[in-house]
């Protein structure tokens, strides 16, 4: 006996006449005699463990002669250690960091998870290479891998994946400052100054997740000035939220203390666009104007909301800022943004199932798209509920797709296009009643399924009027198969039930 170390092992002959062995041992002897000329088979019948050993046979078969066999070599091995592959974490507050080894093997880590380890054993002598093939979110963090490369000669618990939240910056574009002596405030914190006659302004990076407040700290001089935060980067309002991108969407608004509404126009190449402010008269903007102001004011402190109300031949605009509380100073901030009309137009209703969400998605033939959610997130306007309203394009030959930046963007975390200002595009296909929407900048793939409509039944999705044709809200209604019903436009979202 040779090598044994464990305890348990049990040895048989002839498949009987079993043998128990003590660890240690280096001897073995069976019990009774064996006749002359009887043959013999010695076996294992139950290996050793503690540690876990593999025990071989050597000259256990033969017939018995005039003298004991003593010459029977039992032989045993521990078994090599298991080697795992894993290591620690540090600083993980986020959720869906993924992990890889060797490019396979998805190992999925919770969140606040301190340690991991993959699946399975690795053979001596593999090499192996940790990635995070996708990092953390909510709030978005970067996690970066030490020791994630080598050889396993044995247990690996040494990859060290260390994460810390992002920062992102807070900033956005001022229109009509003259003066100087403007300074602004993030939270309250330092004033930062701006340049006389500036156009943009950007605060440094601030943790994601984090609610912040654009305000004003102190007014322009030479010459004076009223400003004022349109939005800040949000849906509406001074405040919002950084997520998973800088902020580059919020607008301040620089002029002398005046009622005037005004604001911008880029794109126009078409005549008979029309405006309305209040629906007060319509004000005609001739094909190539860049800038745009009503004759008649609004008093400080009463709303004002300018109107689409007549589109340009061969193209679609859309209205950006339009809505507000009129402040001291004359309003230029109101955008409106045009595009030439689509040539290949989706039509139909869409949802997509995701989580506890109810997601719609809306291609008009005129080619504008309304989207809307509903859901429980804290994170969103109104907890989870969230529109958009913009233009899209579509080429049928080559199947590119182009959602132009909505003038509703459910605050750029909650909308479809996620877009501070930003366009999503990339390709449509579509298979029976399924739409795949491939998008390049993000480089995910969407999987939408269409809404039914029968005959029978309200089930669909509409449009109020003639449609979206003029462009003016963008609302619409989808009726559900489970007699849920979602109402939605430009402005709010609701949800709710329909039994």
């Amino acid at each position: 006996m040779a090598g044994l170390a464990g305890g348990g092992l049990v040895l048989q002959n002839n498949a009987g006449n079993d043998l128990s062995v003590g660890a240690g041992a280096s001897s073995f002897t069976f019990s009774g005699a064996v006749g002359q000329g009887a043959a013999y088979s010695v076996s294992v019948k139950v290996q050793p463990s503690n540690p876990a050993q593999t025990c071989t046979v050597t000259g256990g078969t033969g017939t018995i002669g005039a003298a004991n066999v003593t010459s029977v070599a039992v032989a045993c091995t521990t078994a090599a250690s298991a080697i795992t592959l894993g290591g620690t974490i540090t600083g993980l507050s986020g959720s869906g960091l993924v992990l890889k080894n060797n490019g396979t093997a998805d190992l999925t880590i919770a969140t606040g998870a301190a340690s991991f380890t993959f699946p399975g054993e690795l053979a001596p002598g593999t090499a192996y290479n940790v990635t995070a093939s996708a990092q953390p979110f909510v709030p978005w963090q970067t996690c970066a891998i030490t020791n994630g490369t080598g050889t396993a000669t044995a247990a690996v618990t040494n990859v060290a994946i260390t994460c810390a939240v992002n920062q992102y910056t807070v900033g956005g574009t001022i229109t009509g400052l003259g003066g100087t002596g403007l300074t602004l405030q993030l939270n309250g914190g330092t004033p930062l100054v701006v340049a006389a006659a500036a156009t943009s302004f950007v605060f440094t990076g601030v943790p994601s997740m984090t609610t912040y407040t654009l305000a004003v700290a102190t007014q322009p001089t030479g010459p004076a000035q009223i400003c004022s935060v349109i939005t800040g980067g949000g849906a509406s309002g001074p405040g919002a939220q950084v997520t998973g991108a800088n902020i580059t969407t919020a607008v301040i608004d620089c002029g002398a203390a005046g009622s005037a509404v005004g604001g911008t126009v880029s794109g126009l190449t078409g005549t008979g666009l029309a405006l309305k402010l209040n629906g007060g008269a319509a004000l005609a903007i001739p094909s190539g104007a860049t800038k745009f102001s009503f004759a008649a004011g609004v008093p400080t402190g009463d709303e004002f909301g300018v109107l689409l109300v007549g589109q340009p031949v061969g193209q679609t605009c859309t209205l950006v800022r339009a809505e507000g509380i009129k402040s001291a100073q004359i309003v230029s901030s109101v955008g409106i943004e045009c595009i030439a009309n689509v040539t290949s137009p989706l039509s139909g209703t869409y949802s997509r199932p995701r989580g506890g969400f109810r997601e719609y998605l809306t291609f008009w033939p005129d080619g504008t798209f309304t989207y809307a959610v509903r859901g429980e997130d804290n994170n969103c306007p109104d907890r989870g509920n969230s529109v958009e309203y913009g233009v899209y394009r579509y080429n049928a030959t080559t199947k590119d797709f182009i959602f132009v930046r909505a003038t509703t963007d459910g605050n750029g975390q909650c909308g479809y296009t996620h877009g501070n200002g930003a366009n999503l595009f990339g390709t449509v296909t579509k298979s029976a009643d399924t739409l795949f929407l491939h998008s390049n900048p993000a480089g995910f793939t969407h999987v939408w399924i269409a809404v039914p409509s029968t005959p029978s039944s309200i089930i669909g999705s509409f449009s109020p009027g003639g449609g979206l044709s003029d462009g003016t809200n963008g609302s619409f209604v989808v009726f559900q198969p489970d007699n849920t019903y979602l109402v939605a436009s430009t402005q709010l979202s609701a949800g709710g039930d329909g039994r």
